[in-house]
């Protein structure tokens, strides 16, 4: 989630251009939150928030309770974490201002003074890095000391993995988890909020992306760069995100010795849900719903919006749904196996039910904000009335805000949003 105004992100969920583009990698699965529920048409499953899911296809029903562990999992260091840069160009410009190394899949690694700004091409065989030719599947670009790797006007601190993805490009930013943090909550928080609003959004993400690191090890990657996961911009960073950072090194959310996605959206509208009824996932119903008196002021709290039903049937037949116009109907529903929010759209000659998260991506995220909604027909149009932004899972971060300005913890704060859960320091 980009500041809570964007952050109505699933945490939990792909789209069906990272499941393009992970298949292009040979990975065999995309964001952990990702699904399509067509009823009666098959189950496909992509994100709505955050980076978020990836991970293969979600079990529609809780797993059977797996044995505790003994013990947490513990680091002896910040781990490293692997982020997908989704939404770099596709023919990215790329300049380190310093010594570094290019260190090709297959060929000999060799050291450069500084390197561009050059543009990055897929070539045959290989890639043109500016006018120098080199025959691999992919190399890596590691600058020698705290040197940022600048691509495009974004800075990023680490190495940078560039992969063939087809004819496109792959851009993988590798550093370790706590660098990533500050480059993440800038994105997914305003850093003017409070300090214990921030610390509580460091302890969150922290756990959604050291949860990911392990389920995603197979992969090239481990989270995105964008609302399918974490939101994360790089280099520039404000003190108060450092800060918060700091202050929670190492801290982490876990239930029964677990790490668990800790999703969080933007605001609740009143109170939370749990992750079965919001995101189709009730393995992780345990964070449980809570009551949030606090994110009333957020300009989220009420909204609505007008989308025609002629521009519907267009959005949905991009996606492959083949709804003929008119759009007669659009009544929310649940899906009767496990109570997850669903859509009914009646159009003329039948019908379709969706996900609620992929009725909200494929119709706009920003036009229907969440899944609590009413939604009438005037017309050719329809106009959805409703409260909150986001899936409504886990930690409000409006809510967030306002505990934190009425003098409340970040642990109180987490506390409050992840039922069953505790804070364990584990590096």
């Amino acid at each position: 989630m980009s500041a809570p105004e964007p952050a109505g992100r699933a945490r939990a969920t792909r789209a069906l251009c990272l499941f393009a583009a992970a298949a292009a990698l040979v990975l065999s699965a995309c964001g952990p939150n990702q699904h399509i529920v067509l009823v009666g048409r098959g189950d496909y499953t992509p994100p709505d928030v955050i980076p978020g899911e990836t991970p293969p296809p979600t079990p529609r029903r809780a797993a059977p309770p797996r044995p505790e562990p003994s013990e947490p999992p513990r680091y002896t260091r910040a781990p490293a974490v692997r982020v997908w840069l989704s939404c770099a160009p596709a023919e990215p410009v790329i300049h380190v201002a310093g010594p570094c190394r290019i260190v090709p899949r297959e060929g000999a690694a060799r050291r450069v003074a500084s390197l561009g700004p050059v543009r990055v091409r897929p070539a045959p065989g290989g890639f043109k890095l500016g006018n120098d030719f080199y025959k691999s599947s992919g190399f890596v670009i590691e600058p020698e000391g705290p040197t940022p790797i600048r691509i495009e006007n974004s800075r990023y601190p680490g190495t940078l993995r560039v992969l063939r993805s087809g004819d496109a490009i792959t851009l993988i930013n590798a550093l370790d988890v706590e660098t990533y943090l500050r480059g993440v909550l800038g994105s997914e928080m305003p850093a003017s909020w409070a300090l214990e609003a921030l610390k509580a959004q460091a302890v969150a993400a922290r756990t959604y992306v050291l949860f990911f690191c392990r389920e995603r090890a197979a992969f090239e990657w481990d989270v995105t760069s964008t609302v399918e996961d974490q939101m994360y911009s790089g280099g520039a960073v404000q003190p108060s995100v450092s800060e918060a950072v700091r202050q929670t090194s190492g801290q982490a959310l876990l239930h029964r010795n677990r790490l668990f996605p800790a999703f969080y959206h933007s605001t609740c509208g009143g109170s939370t849900e749990t992750p079965g009824r919001a995101l189709g996932k009730p393995e992780y119903d345990f964070m449980g719903s809570a009551t949030c008196a606090y994110c009333a002021p957020s300009k989220h709290y009420t909204w609505s919006g007008r989308l025609s039903g002629a521009d519907l049937a267009a959005r949905l037949r991009k996606e492959g749904i083949a709804v003929v116009a008119p759009v007669r109907e659009i009544a929310p529903t649940q899906v009767p196996s496990d109570g997850e929010r669903a859509v009914r759209i009646v159009y003329g000659g039948g019908d379709v039910t969706l996900s609620m998260i992929d009725f909200r991506r494929i119709a706009g995220r920003s036009l229907v904000r969440s899944g609590r909604f009413e939604c009438r027909r005037e017309g050719g149009d329809f106009v959805f009335t409703g409260r909150g932004f986001g899936h409504g899972a886990g930690m409000c971060q409006y809510g967030a805000k306002g505990m934190a300005d009425a003098g409340r913890s970040y642990r109180e704060i987490l506390a409050h949003y992840y039922g069953q859960t505790r804070i364990e320091k584990l590096y």
